[in-house]
């Protein structure tokens, strides 16, 4: 064996999650060797990963699913003649709580056939950005007539719980906003004396906004399911009652960076399109649709770990 070749196993077998200082450190890694892998790869050993090894592993994994026991390719460890172990994404399927399983479920239910529509979707209609799920939508075009809300809503147990389940393990994976974003900024001087309660309050977002001159008013994950004419509409409910330079419009997203954006950031914005019409948008993109409303960005909070943004928004 070369020199190289027994120098780069050498490094490789060496990497253990457990060296790094925190799961920064570990996401940054994984992400330089996925892209190190890509390098490596011939054109065809890279297709053949696309196109026969995700598809078949993904059905052979709901399978296994509903048949109650796992064993597929990687998911477990051979140690020795007729012997296996358990990995840590075995176990993970098999655990209800952190809801793993959901994630192949909702990829079986909806993303990977509907994901297979998207090119004739967009060649049919001359490529056209479908951004409005009311006029151009790719789920729909692909089930012939239900869009992908009044798919989850008509089976609730199946597809509905799917895409939940799915959603609770993502968000699972994420960091909260409050380790993005300074939050002394809004709770710093906060009055909670006399223990008071925090309540839940049904809201309609393009109707008139009932909390007037709130210190901060949040939006998580909500503008990437609308097009820029629907956010203006909600952000118009919020500058009606906004007290400028105390109020915050705090938003919490994906901000596409101009280069650079991680496979976590572009899969979110190919499935929402994929699935929703939706739309992550970059920061130039933030900053023209908030200046139709007449907001301002003052700050834009980023985490290397984070796949979303805290933007903070005033009236200008």
């Amino acid at each position: 064996m070369s020199k190289a070749y027994s120098s780069a196993m050498s490094a490789i077998e060496a990497i253990s999650a457990s060296k790094f200082a925190d799961d920064a450190e570990r996401f940054q890694v994984k992400e330089a060797l996925r892209k190190l892998v890509v390098g490596l790869e011939t054109p065809f050993e890279r297709v053949w990963s696309l196109s026969f090894e995700n598809a078949p592993l993904i059905a052979g994994l709901r399978i296994l699913i509903d048949l109650g026991h796992i064993a597929a390719l990687y998911m477990l460890e051979e140690t020795r003649l007729d012997t296996w172990k358990p990995t840590a994404f075995s176990l993970g399927l098999g655990d209800d709580s952190g809801h793993i399983s959901a994630g192949v479920v909702c990829g079986d239910d909806h993303t990977i056939l509907c994901a297979l529509n998207m090119p004739k979707f967009l060649a049919k209609y001359g490529y056209l950005e479908p951004v409005d799920m009311s006029k151009l939508d790719n789920y729909t075009d692909w089930t012939g007539g239900t869009s992908f809300f009044e798919a989850c809503a008509a089976d609730p147990e199946g597809k509905g719980g799917s895409f939940i389940g799915m959603m609770t393990a993502l968000r699972n994976h994420k960091l909260d906003w409050t380790e993005v974003y300074d939050t002394n900024k809004i709770a710093k001087g906060a009055d909670i004396s006399g223990g008071t309660p925090l309540f839940r309050m049904a809201y309609d977002f393009f109707t008139p906004q009932p909390e007037v001159g709130s210190h901060a008013y949040f939006f998580h994950a909500v503008p990437h399911d609308w097009p820029d004419a629907d956010c203006v509409r909600m952000f118009e409910q919020v500058k009606k009652v906004f007290n400028k330079g105390y109020s915050k419009l705090l938003i919490y997203e994906v901000v596409l960076p101009s280069m650079g954006a991680t496979n976590m950031q572009t899969m979110l914005d190919l499935e929402i399109m994929n699935c929703t019409s939706g739309v992550e948008r970059t920061e130039a993109h933030w900053v023209s649709l908030l200046q139709q409303v007449g907001f301002r960005i003052v700050e834009i909070s980023r985490h290397p770990r984070a796949v979303e943004s805290v933007i903070e928004a005033d009236l200008e």
